[in-house]
């Protein structure tokens, strides 16, 4: 019976300890979580203000805020986060003409396969030549005469009234634009000024 007494007294001094050890010096998963995302804060800042630091001595941070704030580079992630996350093109609403993002020399993409019409018009050339591949002219409603070509296919024929973003074909990895304003070829920027 004495070593079952010495047991038991033993379980009381050690739940003794416990009850009466001071709890403040103790680090519990509250207090490392609030540490750990204290230091971790720190550490972005830190980062951060070496980074600014850094390109601010070295004059990089100019080109990289050309860079990352470039308008053609803005519209091709806008459209590319538009149509691939959340799958609606926000230049495609109602009463808005298509958008196409330049990919340099005339060649252009909206991250579909479908050639749309930027805006509504009448279809007063089609065909295929080897070095265009099939296109179609569609004189707009501003005299402008827009060449879409470098397409697989076609859906529209001559003559033919066409909305804004009304499929015209397919394509497989860009669509050559041509702009035409009375006669002389236009940028698809100045195109869009005239709008």
């Amino acid at each position: 019976m004495g070593d079952k007494m010495n047991d038991i007294d033993e379980v009381k001094n050690r739940i003794r300890k416990r009850k009466y050890q001071p709890k403040g010096k103790m680090l519990d998963d509250y207090k490392f979580k609030t540490l750990y995302n204290t230091m971790i804060r720190f550490m972005v800042v830190l980062t951060v203000g070496l980074f600014i630091a850094t390109c601010n001595k070295t004059e990089t941070l100019s080109k990289v805020m050309d860079n990352v704030l470039n308008t053609q580079s803005y519209e091709i992630a806008k459209v590319w986060i538009s149509t691939n996350l959340f799958g609606f093109d926000e230049s495609s609403e109602v009463g808005q003409s298509m958008q196409y993002v330049s990919l340099g020399e005339n060649e252009y993409t909206n991250y579909t396969n479908e050639v749309k019409s930027i805006k509504s018009g009448r279809v007063i050339y089609t065909g295929y030549q080897e070095m265009m591949g099939y296109y179609a002219t569609v004189l707009l409603d501003n005299d402008v005469e827009v060449t879409y070509s470098a397409m697989d296919n076609i859906q529209v024929e001559l003559y033919d009234i066409v909305e804004t973003d009304q499929t015209i074909g397919t394509y497989q990895e860009s669509i050559v634009l041509l702009f035409e304003y009375l006669g002389e070829e236009i940028s698809y920027e100045t195109y869009q000024g005239m709008e």
